[in-house]
């Protein structure tokens, strides 16, 4: 890997919450993530996970995201995943509806800057929601534990 070379004016890469800006709207019934991405930045389609009040929801979203996001992604040869579909335009994701005027949102998602040459370690944040709410930043949350940090592989 080509070593790095920080910019005069820079102090190393951005901050995760800066280079994928994430916020959440609850209205209508609609639970939606507005997720930017940084330019020279990209996100993993398939390290996206959700939770809506506790009960993970992410097996029934993941296999349909590149569905619910205006930008299908992109196949990237990774040298860690290998090939992966990644999103390095901004994309709105819509959710599982809520009956509910109250619901908690928990997100988990990684990404790399190929600016500074590095990936991310998963970040998990929480948005707590009540109807009405529309681009409610994210409130940072510990990092999922290492063991959750890797999922088994399935043999080809």
């Amino acid at each position: 890997m080509t070593p790095v070379v920080w910019a005069a004016d820079s102090d190393g890469p951005l901050p995760v919450d800066e280079a994928f800006p994430v916020t959440a709207s609850f209205v209508g019934g609609k639970l939606a993530l507005q997720v930017g991405v940084t330019p020279g930045h990209y996100l993993y389609r398939d390290r996206f996970e959700f939770w809506v009040d506790g009960k993970d929801i992410g097996s029934a979203v993941s296999p349909k995201l590149t569905k619910l996001s205006q930008h299908k992604g992109k196949v990237k040869n990774d040298p860690t995943f290998g090939k992966t579909t990644v999103f390095e335009q901004p994309f709105v994701l819509e959710l599982v509806p809520v009956a509910a005027t109250k619901t908690e949102l928990e997100l988990v998602f990684q990404g790399c800057s190929e600016v500074a040459g590095i990936c991310y370690p998963p970040a998990k944040r929480l948005f707590a929601l009540t109807a009405g709410t529309k681009n409610l930043p994210a409130k940072a949350l510990p990092p999922p534990s290492l063991k959750n940090q890797f999922k088994p592989q399935v043999s080809q």
